[in-house]
């Protein structure tokens, strides 16, 4: 049974938006849209709770006067590892009760994915 969580909880579209953001730090609330497939007003507000709950940061850009800069604060980053943390926990606590003869199987079904998946 997996253990009740206190921390609050986060939609997939604010975790994605944190980690978009840890990658590209300065991006542009249009660059946010992009990344999720929606539009402006949607990511604006999606970018304002982040904002409002210290997540992210927002700056006008000193180059171009109608471009605003996102990055994410310290609190963040700190929500997106716990987050992902969280993430690998509960798949590590399922995985245990699987048997190994299942888990290697899922480990040959990772490998093909692997290489059908890879830019290579």
């Amino acid at each position: 049974m997996a253990a009740v969580s206190h921390e609050p909880s986060w939609s997939l579209p604010q975790l994605l938006t944190l980690g978009f953001l840890r990658d590209h730090q300065g991006a542009s609330l249009s660059e946010v849209a992009v990344h999720l497939g929606i539009g402006l007003p949607s990511a604006s507000t999606l970018v304002n709770r982040l904002v409002l709950t210290g997540q992210v940061n927002r700056r006008d850009d000193p180059t171009e006067r109608r471009r605003i800069l996102l990055t994410l604060t310290p609190k963040g980053h700190a929500q997106l590892d716990a987050a992902i943390q969280a993430s690998h926990q509960e798949l590590t606590d399922r995985l245990r009760a699987v048997p190994a003869r299942d888990l290697a199987r899922i480990g040959q079904a990772m490998a093909l994915l692997r290489t059908v998946f890879s830019d290579t």
